[in-house]
């Protein structure tokens, strides 16, 4: 049989993969790149004759067509080539068919789903591969041309190899991303990420034998709240909202649920170093210690005040700042300069009719342990020293001064049925 005659439009790793392996099975007749140097380089590495840059100069006499561009490079190049009448394919993942049919009679898809990068070799063989036509003709033609590189090829459509192209997304390139990030982890540890490949190995040869949903392991997976809050306390930034995000869509996944019944409290109690503002605390010029606060944290506390929920600081230091702060949004019970917690905790239970099983006392230090004891619901901050952790009956996913106060009382309301189900919710 006369082989197909092939002009490749493209000269990026997609384009380099497919003439490596086209070359031996089909006549490659011309290479385009808009950068005359880089087609011109491409044809050399696969003895092809002609390397052109400008549209104009296409071959206008080839079988086949295969645009190895940007998604967005494909509509515009058939736009500007009159249709001669050849098949037309491009193997983009996210790019319809219909973008070729506006202007071509004859075309289709041509779509590997592989990683290409160009000094590594492929093996065709086993690159799945998936195609479509315009019509039950020219998928057939598309479909030999495919067989002609590939054991493993599977008809699709466009919304078909949409969803295939996501789902890659989230099975190679953001997994790459995650190694990555487990990369800069070690090594601020200096740690070597080469100790993670088997591991890695091990991970990838389990899907042969299970669904990726039954090999899930790990602190997620297992509602392992403590080791998930140590591992929070030791990242920051985009590391830790990946490894958040992370870990709630696989409890989500998995339907592991270890929240407590926020329904049925009735009252908080909340410590402020650690938990209403960070661990760390700046100091001003005369040596006086200063508080960050959370603005967040300030929307909620005032919110809840309003809707009648009775609030209390304790803490141990005396700083008016804080009590200046949180009268602001109206709280009334702050105790500054308070030694021993639990004594207080008793007074203000006692002045509000209170149990302390219908309380939530949020902490993050030893000082707070006996209060912790004794609160119906102990939360902690991701940060909080170990002790606390220990003893927390719930760990916030949220480091001290970052929000805890806002995660408490939002989670509180909203169990309540409260949570922006008032007038009084969209007001300071």
């Amino acid at each position: 049989m006369e082989k197909k005659r092939v002009v490749i439009i493209g000269s990026g790793n997609v384009a380099t993969h497919l003439g490596r392996g086209l070359r031996e099975v089909c006549n490659m007749v011309q290479i385009y790149s808009r950068t005359q140097a880089h087609a011109a380089e491409l044809a050399c590495e696969l003895g092809v004759a002609s390397a052109v840059s400008a549209l104009e100069e296409l071959c206008t006499e080839a079988d086949i067509y295969i645009l190895a561009v940007s998604d967005d490079a494909i509509a515009p190049i058939v736009a500007a080539v009159p249709d001669n009448g050849a098949l037309w394919l491009h193997t983009a993942g996210s790019v319809d068919l219909a973008a070729l049919q506006a202007h071509r009679r004859r075309c289709g898809v041509l779509y590997p789903m592989q990683s290409f990068t160009r000094s590594l070799p492929v093996n065709w063989r086993e690159v799945p591969l998936f195609v479509e036509g315009c019509n039950r003709e020219v998928a057939a033609e598309v479909h030999t041309l495919a067989d002609l590189l590939s054991l493993h090829v599977r008809e699709c459509d466009s919304r078909q190899r949409m969803a295939l192209h996501v789902a890659a997304v989230f099975a190679c390139n953001f997994a790459n991303q995650l190694w990555t990030e487990a990369a800069e982890v070690l090594e601020a540890h200096s740690l070597d990420f080469q100790s993670m490949l088997p591991l890695i190995g091990s991970t990838v040869a389990k899907l042969g034998l299970l669904a990726p949903r039954e090999a899930q392991t790990g602190p997620a997976r297992r509602g392992d709240t403590g080791v998930m809050s140590r591992h929070l306390a030791m990242l920051s930034g985009t590391k830790r909202d990946i490894y958040q995000l992370m870990s709630h869509a696989i409890m989500q996944s998995h339907q592991v649920d270890r929240a407590p019944d926020f329904s049925r409290i009735r009252g908080v109690a909340f410590d402020v170093d650690g938990v209403l503002s960070p661990s760390t605390i700046p100091m001003h010029p005369s040596g006086e210690p200063m508080r960050m606060v959370n603005i967040k944290d300030g929307y909620a506390i005032q919110l809840a005040v309003k809707l009648g929920l009775p609030l209390v600081i304790i803490s141990g230091a005396r700083v008016e700042a804080v009590r200046v702060r949180f009268a602001g949004l109206g709280m009334t019970d702050i105790y500054l300069g308070a030694a021993h917690k639990l004594p207080v905790f008793r007074q203000w239970l006692a002045q509000h009719g209170l149990q302390a099983h219908e309380v939530a006392f949020v902490g993050d230090d030893i000082p707070d342990l006996p209060v912790m004891h004794e609160a119906g619901l102990a939360v902690a901050p991701a940060d909080a020293c170990p002790e606390v952790l220990e003893a927390a009956h719930h760990i916030a996913p949220c480091l001290g001064g970052q929000g805890v106060a806002r995660y408490v009382i939002e989670c509180i309301l909203k169990a309540q049925g409260k949570w922006l189900h008032s007038e009084k919710a969209f007001g300071w």
